[in-house]
């Protein structure tokens, strides 16, 4: 994956992925980050995806790319935010965990608390123009509008609220991007996962277009 993603870069064209769990974002983020140093890291997730280790004690899987990324030193902590966590903790610290590597945290909760013209304006004060990869975890949005992904969690913003979120971010120097944990053979007949999927890879291009220069 990171190979293929390097060929992408090197060409000079941004890439943009879709599909997977999130353990493949860690090869996106080696990819970019390789021609444009550590970056500012964008997280839409209702899960932190920074446990050292995760299912039976593997240091690689879907709970550990972003600890991972931070040890590499292809994600800066510090201009990194991850929006929409919530759900039942595996453990105390699941929360707190990211904090301590560095990341701001903006949870389901306080989102909503704060409103979403102000975290918008909020993720691009945190990433400050530097380069940034932009990740969206559909388990970010509530189940009643994507509920074919890995892990769900109830209680998350709609799909409208979460378009709404990403309309509304503004100047950010998106290098990369991906939409993942879109689990196919869990969505019903009207495939709304996939619909929100490609509607979100589709207003992630058009926040790239916003921006380039």
């Amino acid at each position: 994956l990171e190979l293929a993603v390097r060929a992408v870069v090197d060409a000079g064209v941004t890439p943009f992925g879709i599909g997977g769990d999130h353990s493949v974002t860690l090869a996106g983020l080696r990819a970019v980050a390789a021609k444009h140093g550590p970056l500012a890291l964008i997280q839409f997730d209702s899960h932190s995806d920074t446990w050292d280790k995760y299912f039976a004690g593997q240091r690689y899987s879907a709970g550990t790319p972003f600890r991972r990324a931070v040890e590499e030193g292809i994600v800066d902590p510090s201009r990194s935010i991850q929006v929409g966590l919530r759900g039942s903790l595996f453990k105390p610290d699941d929360v707190s965990q990211s904090v301590a590597i560095g990341f701001e945290v903006v949870t389901t909760d306080e989102m909503f608390e704060i409103g979403i013209p102000a975290l918008a304006a909020r993720i691009t004060e945190r990433t400050g123009g530097h380069p940034a990869y932009l990740t969206f975890d559909l388990d970010f949005v509530d189940p009643a509008y994507a509920p074919a992904v890995e892990t769900p969690e109830a209680g998350g913003p709609s799909a409208r609220e979460a378009l709404d979120l990403l309309r509304r971010i503004e100047g950010v120097n998106l290098v990369g991007a991906d939409v993942v944990e879109l689990c196919p053979p869990y969505d019903g007949p009207g495939q709304i996962s996939a619909l929100l999927a490609a509607t979100v890879m589709a207003e992630l291009l058009a926040l790239k277009a916003s921006t380039k220069s």
